[in-house]
């Protein structure tokens, strides 16, 4: 919401409440917060009166001085998800770091977003990154989001330490979802990757992709999801040119 040249954020739910004052009716979008350990409402803007706010509504809005487009609505809802599944919190049990820059579950969260939003390699994921909500959300500098840096931090997940931050998030998101497991499904699939041709990858390899991106090497991805929403639960990945 904007009043002039003021701008409001809020990930909370406000309200529109009514102010008598000196026999006047005003309006106001309030918040309630918690001060001191105590539920308080937090006025976030007046408003007005009715009459005031219906003549501002009717008005020919005015274009802004200046307006940057974010990538905001599927990767807040990620973000969300995440949070509420504790994604960074529980890969960082497992693979614990020197306190510096980001985390290893921070590296991963982000390169999953950018996989499920809008796929780039990483040399290419800062550009990416800074039209997105995500610089907000989790800001860090091009340094740190450098392509290094996340091989740096992937190094650390091996194969047995990926099954149990596997298994940890599959049994939270069971329970806090209450996912039905009376009917799983399983299936194949696979998906490209931006990995240099001349680097050596035991899984990296061409074949049918069923992206039609034929210039790319491909992982193959086998999933078993339940029946409702497909909710992934167990994975396993083999190299793309086996079916």
């Amino acid at each position: 919401m904007t009043n002039g040249d003021r701008c409001v954020y809020t990930d909370v739910m406000a309200t529109i409440q009514k102010k008598v004052s000196r026999g006047h009716t005003y309006w106001q979008i309030v918040e309630s917060r918690r001060i001191n350990g105590k539920p308080r409402p937090v006025v976030l803007i007046h408003l007005g009166t009715a009459e005031g706010l219906l003549h501002r509504l009717r008005q020919e809005p005015t274009k802004p001085l200046k307006a940057r487009i974010f990538e905001f609505g599927a990767l807040a809802a990620l973000w969300n998800i995440a949070e509420e599944l504790e994604v960074v919190r529980t890969i960082d049990r497992h693979v614990p770091k020197r306190e510096q820059g980001l985390s290893c579950g921070q590296y991963m969260v982000l390169a999953a977003f950018n996989r499920c939003v809008g796929a780039t390699s990483k040399a290419s994921f800062y550009n990416w990154y800074r039209k997105t909500i995500l610089h907000r959300l989790l800001p860090a500098s091009k340094g740190l989001l450098a392509s290094q840096r996340f091989w740096d931090h992937m190094s650390y997940l091996d194969a047995p330490t990926l099954a149990r931050i596997e298994e940890t998030l599959a049994q939270r998101l069971i329970e806090r979802f209450r996912v039905d497991l009376r009917t799983l499904l399983f299936d194949a699939t696979n998906f490209e990757t931006f990995i240099d041709t001349q680097t050596p990858s035991e899984l990296a390899q061409r074949g049918h992709a069923k992206s039609k991106r034929m210039d790319l090497r491909i992982l193959g991805l086998a999933l078993l999801v339940s029946a409702d929403f497909h909710v992934p639960l167990l994975s396993h990945l083999y190299p793309g040119n086996q079916n």
